[in-house]
């Protein structure tokens, strides 16, 4: 068999190895520059790693906290999601006359999803004036924005929530007052840069997790219908739609939490002197016994 084909990257076998690893990359050259003297995050940075299926070393070379969030680079991200079992192609293309980079990805058994990105929605986020990428490379900065769209929306379940590098650089890291000064009038009160669509999808995922994890400890759902919906999640980037699905999606714990309340009473006592044919007669076989509502 061939070599290459069977070669698996080197992987620590217990804790305290990977904590004498860590301390071992932090103090050697081979550290990406932010991670020079900081075993702490080189841990981290394997442990988010292999998460998603990457050696320590590719970790520690891909894995990066960027505005307090780890975040992966576009180039590997793609690489995890070609690895996947159920991935069967993307394309990447750039129309030049729309000014705008296309991503197309087709996961088995479901319709191919197309994302883009244009110099104009660069322009409306305010990323077409920033020194750096923007400036320099801005048509590879439109590829990675759409692929990241892309790949996110259809393989959420192989990046486990890792934000994309190349996009998370991009949020701003707080609000900025921006209030004119000695300005008393109250229509020029302050005025703060609001947080980006992304972050108010991030923050209602977060959100919904945790709700999901709440009604798990209280057995009021299981671990697979948790899990089923968190990878769903990523399917859901727009604000709105989001909204939506988060409003009915905790009706519908609200509703198995009642049936599960239902269910622990203790069920009264039957009347001695009543008829058990009457009795018997209240039986419906379409929901006697019924499971615990299924609302996934």
């Amino acid at each position: 068999m061939n070599e290459v084909a069977t070669r698996q990257s080197w992987a620590p076998n217990s804790f305290s190895e990977a904590e004498s690893f860590a301390k071992m990359v932090a103090s050697s050259d081979f550290a990406p520059k932010d991670y020079r003297g900081k075993p702490e995050n080189c841990l981290m940075a394997m442990m988010s790693g292999n998460e998603v299926g990457l050696g320590a070393m590719s970790s520690l070379q891909n894995i990066a906290v960027i505005n307090g969030r780890p975040s992966i680079w576009g180039d590997a991200a793609l690489a995890l999601t070609k690895s996947a079992p159920d991935f069967e192609w993307i394309k990447e293309w750039l129309d030049e006359a729309k000014g705008a980079a296309f991503c197309q990805v087709k996961r088995k058994g479901e319709e191919a999803v197309t994302r883009s990105f244009s110099w104009e929605d660069a322009k409306r986020a305010g990323l077409t004036e920033k020194s750096g990428p923007w400036k320099t490379y801005p048509k590879r900065m439109l590829q990675m924005r759409a692929r990241s769209w892309a790949i996110r929306d259809v393989f959420p379940h192989v990046l486990k929530g890792l934000s994309i590098a190349e996009e998370a650089s991009d949020i701003p890291k707080e609000p900025r007052n921006v209030t004119p000064e000695n300005q008393g009038s109250q229509e020029e009160a302050t005025e703060t840069k609001p947080y980006t669509t992304e972050d108010q999808v991030q923050a209602i995922h977060a959100e919904i997790k945790k709700k999901l994890e709440d009604a798990v400890l209280d057995e009021v759902i299981t671990g697979e219908h948790r899990d089923t919906v968190v990878s769903k999640l990523g399917n859901y980037r727009e604000l709105k739609v989001l909204t939506v699905y988060r409003d009915k999606l905790y009706a519908a714990l609200d509703e198995a939490r009642k049936e599960k309340q239902k269910k622990e009473q203790p069920e009264p006592k039957e009347d001695p002197e009543e008829d058990p044919e009457e009795k018997q007669g209240e039986y419906d076989p379409e929901t006697d016994g019924q499971d615990d509502l299924d609302i996934f």
